[in-house]
């Protein structure tokens, strides 16, 4: 069954609302919409750099010291919000929930232009309805919830042209990618991921739509590149790729003698000598960073050891591993199975998604991985192409 015009727009109207009031209800049941006096270092950093930015006083934490280590992107979003409602943090909250459900919306979108099967978007939707930590983070002043916003505009903007090849698809998606690169930072390399993996397929229309995506990527993130140059002496779009990088797989736990003399130094020096220890550690353990690598791939997708205050394996938690392994275990075996290789092939969306999947997982991997947070992108991928291949594999043999 297709849906209608009509029946989808009530689907994703009752998606919409059904989400809004979900997080709406664990706001007021939790206390987290009206009680955000102790927020943690991310969130107020957060709070405390967009008010700044909603003053005039720029990217700054203590009004006066220009900041570089975040992304800009997030800030500018609090910024916004409290330029017309003030500094409280009750508009934001209402506002990302919203988003959330947004997000679901977006989500259920992109499932019905690219599934026949119904069962497969509701097992989908199922998937993404039962992600404690994507539904957690809504509640929280983190960048997770407009990042996910943005992730899957680009994903279902990118599908639109693959049925429909127009420019203003691949325009708009570009315009989504930048928006993310600026929110999350390790989606700066994406499009020219993209870019390079559509010359080597040799495809020329491929090509320019790819190159397109990369120059308007750069337009948007240009003036961070600009203003970090100016302040930093550095084109980048922030500092904390250094430490994440070294911190993720570095061989030896003991802190290092780099970042301990270069505390009072420029943000950029610091990351640098962060990227510099990386590569030491990469050029001298090869076997060990490798290890290390395999290990953040399996904490980012199946996370048996995450940072949690209370220590332990909550239900949610190991609902989410078991969830996590079923639908890659499936994902595996039908990419194992004969013949069925030519099938995906012919599929550019699955394609599309695959790479994004490979690519979040390579950057992300080697970076710090005890955190939930870092596998969203990852395990939405994941959902997204477990659907695509049960719905190009198996539902074809269930209709004969």
């Amino acid at each position: 069954m297709i849906y209608a015009g009509r029946n989808k727009q009530k689907i994703a109207l009752a998606l919409f609302f059904l989400y809004f009031f979900l997080a709406l209800g664990y706001g007021l049941v939790t206390g987290r919409l009206y009680n955000n006096q102790f927020l943690p270092s991310d969130a107020l950093f957060y709070k405390i750099s967009g008010y700044n930015l909603s003053r005039g006083l720029g990217y700054t934490f203590d009004g006066i010291t220009p900041h570089g280590i975040y992304q800009i992107g997030y800030p500018l979003f609090l910024g916004g919000l409290f330029t017309v409602f003030g500094s409280n943090l009750v508009p934001v909250l209402i506002t990302q929930y919203i988003l959330g459900a947004i997000n679901i919306v977006l989500f259920f979108l992109i499932l019905d232009s690219t599934l026949r099967s119904d069962l497969v978007k509701y097992i989908a939707l199922f998937l993404y309805l039962t992600h404690h930590v994507i539904f957690y983070l809504t509640s929280m002043i983190l960048s997770e919830t407009l990042g996910i916003f943005f992730f899957l505009s680009f994903i279902l903007l990118s599908v639109k042209y693959f049925s429909s090849p127009k420019t203003k698809w691949i325009l708009l998606a570009s315009i989504s990618c930048g928006c993310l690169i600026l929110v999350r930072n390790k989606f700066q390399l994406l499009p020219l991921f993209l870019l390079a993996v559509s010359f080597l397929v040799g495809r020329r229309k491929f090509f320019q739509k790819a190159f397109l995506l990369f120059l308007v990527s750069f337009i948007i993130i240009s003036p961070v590149l600009i203003r970090n140059k100016i302040v930093f002496g550095r084109y980048r779009l922030s500092f904390h790729g250094g430490e994440f990088f070294y911190r993720g797989i570095k061989c030896s736990p003991a802190e290092d003698n780099h970042s301990k003399s270069g505390i009072k130094q420029n943000i950029a020096t610091i990351d640098e000598r962060y990227f510099k220890l990386f590569l030491d550690n990469l050029q001298e353990h090869p076997v060990i960073m490798f290890k290390n690598y395999i290990n953040n791939f399996t904490k980012l997708n199946f996370p048996f050891r995450v940072l949690d205050s209370r220590k332990n394996y909550s239900f949610l938690r190991r609902s989410l591993i078991a969830k996590n392994i079923i639908v890659f275990l499936i994902i595996v075996t039908c990419l194992l199975k004969g013949g069925k290789v030519i099938v995906f092939l012919k599929k550019r969306d699955l394609i599309f998604m695959g790479l994004l999947f490979l690519y979040d997982n390579a950057v992300t991997s080697f970076g710090i991985t005890d955190d939930l947070r870092l596998g969203l992108f990852s395990h939405i991928l994941m959902y997204l192409i477990f659907a695509l291949i049960i719905d190009s594999v198996y539902i074809p043999k269930l209709r004969k």
